[in-house]
């Protein structure tokens, strides 16, 4: 997975997840292997690091306390491309999870 865009993080944290493969241990890997929002009100606690264990690095290094994940996705009818009023991008798979959209709280 790449990351397109951020604001708010310091750029050693930028580079250190710019680019990172999408691994057990990551929300976002859920998140976006669901296709499904995904929630945690406290990624400190231990039932959240036991599910996601990299988030202790993730946590300590940019200070999240609690995140939203929201995976993005393009579905055409009938798997053809539609129109961009049909929230679809043309080439993409039905329902295919084309980005994510994170939103993190300290």
């Amino acid at each position: 997975a790449q990351v397109l865009a951020s604001t708010g993080y310091r750029a050693p944290d930028i580079a250190r997840w710019a680019d990172f493969p999408l691994v057990d241990g990551l929300p976002i890997t859920a998140a976006v292997r669901s296709g499904a929002p995904l929630l945690l009100d406290d990624v400190r606690a231990p039932a959240a690091l036991a599910r996601y264990p990299m988030l202790g690095e993730w946590g300590a290094t940019t200070g999240m306390r609690a995140t939203a994940i929201f995976p993005l996705s393009a579905s055409a009818a009938d798997g053809a491309a539609a129109g961009a009023a049909d929230g679809a991008v043309a080439g993409a798979a039905p329902s295919a999870v084309i980005g994510v959209l994170g939103i993190e709280f300290d």
